[in-house]
């Protein structure tokens, strides 16, 4: 179940805390974030930001996926999403990350998002990259963010819909 984060929350505040110390362990927090959030009071205060929104869904090891939209342009938002590394490539993690879309899409008509994952947007041997299987499209690549490689990215209601169709194809072959 998604949950909005709450900086007024002791214990959403501690998930935070745990989940920054994950992904500065595994390694995700470089991929994910500016390095100046690496510092845990910068961290904290961008998901305390009244324009950021932050949701979760936690088990007993802490945060599992969270996604955190912050305004772009207009109604589309940007978006970031991150899944525990012991939760990817899990059947109902996936079901969990699209009904995450679809909550989010309901409410915006489109996201965009900066990623240094070349992994997440280059297809491997001619096969669709993780975000091209989400709906997402490469817009553009961008000048380097913190000296590495990235690139912008967005989806809208109608590609994760595309997506979607596409999915029920595919099972029902």
């Amino acid at each position: 179940m998604l949950t909005t984060y709450n900086p007024d929350r002791v214990e959403h505040i501690r998930l935070a805390e745990v989940w920054l110390e994950r992904m500065t362990r595994d390694g995700d927090l470089g991929p994910m974030f500016l390095r100046h959030y690496a510092a845990p009071h910068r961290f904290l205060m961008f998901f305390a930001e009244r324009t950021t929104k932050l949701y979760f869904v936690a088990d007993h090891n802490g945060f599992w996926l969270c996604a955190w939209t912050t305004p772009f342009i207009s109604d589309v938002k940007m978006l970031g999403l991150w899944v525990r590394a012991d939760r990817r490539r899990q059947r109902d993690s996936l079901v969990a990350v699209e009904s995450t879309y679809a909550v989010l899409l309901r409410a915006c008509p489109g996201m965009v998002g900066a990623t240094k994952r070349r992994d997440l947007v280059s297809p491997e041997s001619g096969r669709m990259s993780a975000h091209e299987k989400m709906g997402y499209r490469v817009l553009c690549e961008l000048p380097p963010i913190d000296e590495e490689p990235a690139w912008l990215v967005g989806i809208t209601r109608e590609w994760f819909a595309k997506r979607l169709s596409r999915h029920i194809e595919d099972d029902g072959a």
